[in-house]
Order: C-alpha cells, then structure tokens, then sequence
C-alpha cells in the first residue's frame, strides 16, 4: 500500500526529496490509521508482512524509518528486525517497534536485535510524531556525521598518498644529491692529484734540467780527457767508466723529463743503483 503519489509533469519524473517511512502491520487499517496519524510531509509506503516488507527495504529505495509490528504471522517483527539489522543495506535504517497496550512483549529482545524506540497502540499522535521526528533528525544527524567522516577520511588518505610521494620525492633528491656530492668529491681528487702531478712534473723538469747541464759537462771534458791518454791506460778504463756512467745517467735524466712533460709514455720500472754506484 502506498500514500502518496509519484509526481510528474510533462512525463518528466520529479525527485521526491521527502522522508520515506515504511509502516509494517498485517492488518491494512492499522498502516492506514498509523500514516494519517503521522503529520510531517513524508512519503509513507505499506508493507501487509513481514516478507512483502524486507522486500520493500531490498528494493533500490533507502527508507529513512521503519515502524514494525511486532506481532505478525509467518513471520514476526522480530524476525523481521533481525534480518534488517544483517543485512548492510538496512542495517543503518532505524527501527521502531509497534506493539498493544497490555501485550507481553519482550521490549529488551527487540532492543537487543536492533530496534531504537517502541511505540503502544492505540496511538496517541503527539508522541508518535515526536518519537519519529526524533528519530529521523537522529538518522539525518548519523548519516551526516558519516558522511563527514567518509569525507575526512578520503581527505587524509589523499593527505597521505601527497605526503609518501612528497617523501619518495624527497628521497629521490637527496639520493640524487648525495651522488652528485660524492662525483664532486672524486673529480675534486681527481684534479688534486693532476695538479699535484703538474707540480711534481714541473719540479722534476727543472731538477733534470739542471742535472742534465751537469751531466753534459762530464761527458763533454771525459770525451775530451780520453784524447789524451793511452787507449791502454788506466786512466783511459776510468774515463770510459765515467762516460758509461754519464750516459746512463742521461737516460735517466731523459726519462725524468719525459714525465715532467706528461708525455704519457708508458710507466716503467728503473733500475738507478747501478748509476749510483758508478
């Protein structure tokens, strides 16, 4: 049973904005009385059973109150509430029971299962329509402090995902950065050591310079003394020691020019005690 009409104009399906309460009672007079007794601007819909009304809540429209019957054949009101309260699209539906003056009914079992409010008939109309503008400012209030908490929550998480990706970021930078520190200590090394290296050429370059100058000096004055002295002579031996010796060590002095030139030749283990020696 419905009380209320679908609107429509020009075939144009108007949205119904108004609270949907579902009157659940085996005897129809019962839904009718109930609905006229409510007075706010709601759009009342009747269920006969208790099947005929868990299937009215599964249906796509989410009703904002249930009144229950509590006694009801197949099926009772409390049979009824319980599989409302299990199911996650009615769970959230708030529930008044309907019961007679006088009945023994179990108000804390229904309490128990779900129910928010009991209400006794006969009716009086002030306090069914309190107890149900009550409770559906409490609905209203619960889903809106549902809805800010959903809403809250989305905004945290997308807080968070911005913060990790921020902290990745940042990670990221200062991997970066500590690379780019560390390539700049190794080339800072690196052209330490080539202008230590320029330096030891240029100090090696100017020392085997000189001792080239030297070097030419006794070889020039040896060439010229074994002239003069009998190729069979002692002293003729000691002047061809003496050049051996200058020439090996005008190698010596060659090679040390050569690597304060950074020539690049190859490295080259020498042998310099024989010239010390001689």
């Amino acid at each position: 049973m419905k009380s209320g009409k679908v609107e429509s104009e020009i075939g144009i399906r108007k949205e119904d904005k108004r609270r949907k309460i579902l009157i659940v009672d085996d005897e129809p007079d019962n839904i009718r009385i109930l609905a006229k007794t409510l007075t706010g601007d709601y759009k009342v819909i009747g269920a006969t059973s208790g099947r005929e009304a868990l299937e009215c809540a599964a249906c796509e429209e989410i009703f904002d109150l249930i009144l229950l019957d509590i006694v009801m054949p197949d099926m009772d009101g409390y049979e009824v509430l319980r599989r409302l309260k299990t199911d996650k699209k009615t769970r959230n539906i708030p529930v008044i029971c309907i019961s007679i003056m006088g009945e023994d009914i179990d108000e804390a079992r229904g309490f128990e299962l779900g129910a928010v409010d009991y209400i006794g008939r006969p009716f009086s109309p002030l306090t069914v329509n309190a107890r149900v503008r009550t409770h559906l400012e409490l609905k209203h209030y619960s889903s809106h402090l549902e809805y800010m908490v959903q809403e809250r929550t989305a905004e945290l998480d997308k807080s968070n995902r911005k913060l990790r990706e921020e902290i990745l970021e940042r990670k990221r930078t200062e991997e970066q950065l500590c690379l780019k520190i560390a390539n700049e200590i190794e080339m800072e090394k690196q052209l330490r050591q080539a202008h230590n290296l320029e330096s030891l050429g240029i100090l090696t370059s100017g020392i085997a310079h000189d001792f080239n100058n030297i070097l030419f000096v006794i070889l020039g004055y040896s060439q010229i003394a074994t002239d003069s002295v009998p190729c069979d002579s002692k002293p003729f031996k000691c002047l061809e020691q003496i050049i051996m010796a200058g020439k090996r060590g005008a190698d010596l002095v060659n090679q040390i020019l050569t690597f304060g030139q950074g020539a690049g030749q190859e490295t080259q283990v020498m042998r310099i005690q024989p010239v010390i020696r001689e």
